[in-house]
């Protein structure tokens, strides 16, 4: 038993391993949002339980899993035709930076939103700039 684990192993790094800038960037986006979270529900006065914890935990577990078995999809099934990898971690990584979003909402009491579209618009001119 114990001389087959090598092998295993090692087939599974050389199969991951092209996505495993991906998965440390989505772990990055998981541990931002629990500090966010965190950060969020102590400024509310709620209590950071276990419970929570465990919930992060579950949810990191089943993103690298879907991505795992994306990456496994997409080599053996879509042969490379469909990049359902990046389609998936798309997803995840959104709905990661939308819970990022809402949480620094919650910590400032700031629309994020309306702050970053105020400072990506080009600045309004003049009138006289414009020929008005």
């Amino acid at each position: 038993m114990k001389q087959h684990i090598g092998p295993f192993v090692m087939f599974a790094l050389g199969l991951f391993a092209p996505i495993q800038a991906t998965a440390l960037a989505l772990g990055f986006l998981v541990v931002i949002d629990v500090i966010t979270g965190v950060w969020a529900s102590v400024k509310a006065g709620q209590r950071v339980t276990s419970d929570r914890f465990g919930r992060t935990v579950t949810k990191s577990l089943v993103y690298l899993t879907a991505i795992f078995v994306a990456h496994v999809a997409e080599l053996y099934v879509f042969e490379d035709l469909v990049p359902i990898t990046k389609v998936v971690a798309g997803f995840v990584g959104s709905t990661e930076l939308l819970s990022i979003y809402e949480n620094l909402t919650r910590i400032s009491g700031m629309d994020f939103r309306k702050l970053v579209i105020e400072k990506l618009r080009p600045p309004q001119r003049e009138k006289e700039d414009r020929g008005e």
